[in-house]
């Protein structure tokens, strides 16, 4: 076993944590957000990522086990249409 993965495997998370990686790790990203945290996956042509929007909201969600709604909000920037850094953050 890598060292990386066995230290991965260890890592205790939280949902304060922000995790990014590059590719998208399928049993690790489903154990991530099963723990609440939030995950950035950068892919070679698309980037996405959760907005949380309401934290009371989602915590409760998360609590029952509902599926997370409208307390998030997702997105995802297809390189062929990014419109720029410029217009993002207008």
């Amino acid at each position: 076993m890598h060292r990386w993965r066995y230290s991965l495997r260890l890592r205790e998370f939280s949902p304060t944590d922000h995790v990014g990686m590059v590719g998208l790790f399928p049993s690790l990203a489903k154990r991530l957000r099963a723990q609440g945290v939030a995950l950035t996956v950068l892919e070679i042509d698309v980037l996405g990522d959760t907005a949380v929007l309401d934290a009371d909201e989602l915590a409760a969600r998360l609590a029952n086990g509902e599926p997370w709604g409208e307390a998030v909000r997702r997105y995802a920037i297809d390189a062929t249409t990014y419109p720029g850094l410029d217009t993002l953050l207008a």
